[in-house]
């Protein structure tokens, strides 16, 4: 039998404690890059959040491949298995693509946003990249209550039983709203302590990400 589920998951959670604890090397006690980082002169600011980012996908991904050709977890893989299947790749692309799309949409509106913020200085965008992880960690619950119901109501819809599968719905979105309230009532209360965990030296960027925080948070639920 093949187990694959706790492996790669285990190294994706390595990969995103890499990435903060590298980041914070780079990015930590000004994201405007006007003050040192603790232990030496590092001055790469956002920069650094980036590369740290870069890094760590690239040592993911060459993890993932040694696991996959590694024959250990039940897998037995070689080059030759890696030549594309053009029918059943556009089979996927045709089922996949309204995700896709909306995946896409998702990613541009991040963009946009992350642009126009940009253009505030190093200031604004260090407090949105704060208020972002916070809202990244926060919106994990909400994605598993979102991917047990759409399971649940579609054994429902198959098996017949529309009410239940309403039922469902409508207790999914209640445990949502009201997990997501109470976080969001959590994160405004303690924006400033939350911000400063992540800056503890930069008492500016403390008050700035602390105020995008708190209006982060209105939109929670």
């Amino acid at each position: 039998e093949i187990d694959l589920d706790a492996h790669p998951r285990r190294g994706g959670q390595v990969a995103r404690v890499a990435r903060e604890a590298i980041a914070q090397v780079h990015h930590r006690g000004s994201a405007s890059t006007r003050q040192p980082c603790s232990g030496g002169e590092h001055h790469l600011g956002v920069a650094g959040a980036a590369w740290a980012t870069l890094i760590t996908q690239c040592a993911c991904a060459l993890i993932g491949l040694r696991m996959l050709f590694s024959k250990r977890f039940g897998l037995e893989l070689a080059a030759r298995d890696l030549s594309p299947d053009w029918p059943l790749i556009l089979r996927v692309a045709r089922l996949g693509l309204p995700a896709s799309l909306t995946q896409a949409m998702y990613a541009l509106s991040i963009s946009t946003v992350t642009a126009l913020v940009a253009s505030f200085g190093t200031l604004a965008l260090a407090a949105y990249g704060v208020g972002f992880r916070v809202l990244s960690f926060v919106t994990i619950p909400a994605i598993g209550i979102s991917m047990a119901s759409a399971v649940m109501v579609g054994q429902s819809i198959g098996a017949g039983d529309p009410a239940r599968a309403e039922r469902i719905t409508h207790v999914s979105a209640l445990a949502g709203f009201l997990l997501l309230g109470a976080a969001g009532a959590a994160v405004a209360l303690a924006a400033a302590p939350i911000v400063r965990a992540f800056v503890p030296q930069d008492p500016e960027l403390v008050a700035a990400g602390a105020e995008v925080l708190r209006w982060m948070s209105l939109a929670f639920a």
